[in-house]
């Protein structure tokens, strides 16, 4: 089998989420689901999301991930966490955006 590089493994571009979590999801500092990388940025459900890169696990069978780099480059969010979908990829259409940025208040 023919080894696959990183850049054939991500795809880059622009991608809208959708927060479907409904707790919420906090945004991690690198392609971790763990809660030591978390920031103090939140978006909760049914938040859209703008994202430039999608990163698949580096293991294959893990039941974390893709992850999701945001657009303005404040860290990472996942499709899927210990299996369960928490942000799912909507279809881009033409049109005005614009996206709100939450941040978690003490």
């Amino acid at each position: 089998m023919q080894n696959i590089t990183e850049s054939q493994r991500m795809k880059e571009g622009c991608f809208v989420y959708q927060i479907i979590d409904n707790i919420g999801l906090c945004v991690r500092s690198s392609t971790h689901v763990g809660d030591d990388n978390r920031t103090s940025k939140v978006y909760g459900e049914n938040d859209l999301v703008s994202v430039d890169l999608v990163l698949p696990s580096y293991d294959k069978d893990s039941a974390n991930g893709p992850f999701l780099r945001l657009s303005d480059k404040s860290g990472w969010l996942f499709e899927k966490k210990y299996g369960i979908t928490v942000a799912k990829q909507l279809p881009v259409e033409k049109g005005l955006w614009a996206f709100l940025l939450r941040i978690a208040c003490p």
